[in-house]
């Protein structure tokens, strides 16, 4: 799939410097950068923040490495889970019809003191390997 203008101008939606070397030590299966992504927001609440339903695009990346899922907003984590990790069955995940990655999760599993649940849709190529993986770790599958 195409990469954004904001990565093809500018680079944002890199995987930030502070977690890409950890990540390549572990062993690179799937890195997609630049690529259009989106976030929905159903009852959130964090610190400092609450959304009823809010929809947001931007430009983030992905990286599956042989120990690790991590999916990234502009340069910030949103998920960054080991594969052997028990959250990792907190996770729902599906492929598009377009072939893109969605999945979905209760904040409060990854982020401490929040609650809601945030839907993450990537239009990468590598969707479909991603999610089977993700499977394979105990992720649940996403009922659309």
């Amino acid at each position: 799939m195409r990469k954004t203008i904001a990565y093809r101008l500018f680079g944002i939606g890199r995987v930030p410097e502070t977690h890409a070397r950890a990540l390549e030590e572990e062993g690179i299966v799937v890195r997609d950068e630049g690529v259009g992504a989106s976030i929905a927001y159903r009852r959130v609440r964090g610190p400092g923040r609450f959304h009823w339903g809010k929809y947001t695009a931007f430009t983030g990346s992905v990286v599956l490495t042989k120990r690790t899922f991590a999916a990234f907003w502009w340069h910030r984590p949103v998920v960054l889970v080991r594969l052997d990790d028990e959250r990792i069955a907190a996770l729902a995940c599906t492929v598009t019809g377009a072939g893109a990655l969605r999945f979905r999760f209760e904040t409060s599993v990854f982020h401490e003191g929040w609650s809601g649940v945030v839907t993450l849709t990537y239009k990468t190529s590598h969707g479909k390997a991603i999610a089977d993986r993700l499977r394979e770790s105990g992720a649940s599958a996403l009922e659309t």
